[in-house]
């Protein structure tokens, strides 16, 4: 919709959805994109801490301690 120059009037969304329609409601059209990209890498990052090690028993434990 960006590329094409679309510019949506209104935005809904649910659960993961709503904060989506929030950072492109609340957002410059011109960010938007810049926007919605950084906020997925930081809540799709894996690691933690910088010292976070990969793999399914580091995980299974981290999620455990929380």
């Amino acid at each position: 919709m960006h590329e094409a120059g679309l510019e949506p009037d209104w935005v809904a969304g649910v659960s993961i959805g709503g904060v989506n329609g929030a950072i492109i409601a609340g957002n410059k059209p011109d960010d938007r994109l810049d926007c919605l990209r950084a906020f997925w890498e930081q809540i799709t990052d894996r690691r933690i801490w910088s010292f976070t090690p990969d793999g399914d028993d580091p995980r299974k434990l981290r999620n455990a301690w929380s």
